[in-house]
């Protein structure tokens, strides 16, 4: 006898619930850096994204998400706003230790600025030259 499609769904979530373990182990035993290997094919990246625009699939694909589906969609992605704020936490606050001498040097060069425009170029320039980034709050040099 078949299996209903309700039944399907189950054995799916079941198999689902279960794979961690798996999951774990199998990202334990990769070798080498699947960052690094995509890094390596940025060429074949750029290839495929500018086809992809080119002949128009990609926006197809975008115009293809209803606003209702993306707003139910970020509204599921919501629940993880907290969890990952306090997953990154320890590495915000290491980030954000550092950067009050940044933000000091930022105001001293803007206040020798004469316009709004210099102020703000002067004080980009300060967080530029620092190498600091400023993920965390959105910015970045």
């Amino acid at each position: 006898m078949a299996a209903t499609p309700a039944q399907m769904a189950q054995k799916w979530q079941q198999g689902f619930s279960a794979a961690g373990p798996a999951f774990t182990a199998g990202t334990g035993a990769v070798t080498e850096s699947p960052m690094g290997k995509a890094a390596a094919q940025s060429q074949k990246a750029l290839t495929g994204y500018s086809n992809a625009i080119n002949s128009g699939q990609w926006a197809a694909a975008l115009n293809n998400v209803s606003l209702a589906s993306w707003k139910q969609s970020c509204a599921k992605a919501a629940s993880n706003l907290s969890s990952g704020a306090q997953k990154g936490m320890a590495k915000y606050q290491a980030w954000a230790q550092t950067m009050p001498p940044v933000y000091q040097a930022m105001k001293s060069a803007s206040q020798g600025a004469t316009s709004p425009q210099t102020k703000v170029v002067a004080a980009l320039n300060v967080l530029i030259a620092s190498g600091k980034k400023g993920k965390a709050a959105g910015m970045t040099a």
